[in-house]
């Protein structure tokens, strides 16, 4: 969706040994895939660099916050997946989300100042037999008084407001 959304996309991959990249405008390739350089064989991963497209969005000064908000549910979402975000918009600023412990630690990070009743978080994570999903559940009780909080995600999305993603 960003390389569709953007007036330009670059993409880097690691992978292999070899660091490929290509670049989109609008969404369509305006280089081939091209082989850009050699890397460590433990290297591997993804960078994206992109400018919104001004034909699209009225307003192109996205939100860091918002961004940082999405970027650190999807590390939490996704199991040791590690996301180094960069903003080069006013000089360089830079933060990495990486949680080995996925759903677990995002709990841990809700109820951090919440005093938790019970060290452990009791997790749970199930497959159906033909594969065709899964679910996590991670949870933790606090002696905050307040009315329950409860996260629900969907395809590593939030869904705020409930509700499923068919």
């Amino acid at each position: 969706v960003v390389n569709a959304l953007s007036d330009h996309c670059e993409v880097e991959v690691a992978r292999g040994q070899q660091l490929y990249r290509q670049e989109f405008a609008r969404g369509v390739p305006t280089t081939d895939v091209e082989i850009v350089g050699e890397c460590d064989p433990d290297d591997t991963g993804t960078t994206i660099s992109f400018l919104p497209d001004a034909e699209i969005f009225e307003e192109l000064d996205l939100s860091r916050d918002t961004l940082r908000q999405r970027l650190r549910e999807t590390a939490f979402l996704t199991r040791a997946l590690r996301i180094r975000f960069v903003d080069e918009r006013s000089g360089e600023w830079s933060e990495e989300f990486h949680y080995e412990g996925g759903i677990r630690d995002f709990v841990k990070h809700v109820n951090a100042e919440k005093d938790p009743i019970h060290p452990s978080i009791a997790y749970f994570e199930v497959e159906d037999e033909q594969g065709r999903g899964s679910v996590e559940i991670a949870l933790q009780w606090n002696a905050k008084y307040t009315t329950d909080t409860v996260y629900s995600c969907a395809n590593n999305i939030n869904t705020i407001e409930g509700g499923s993603h068919r």
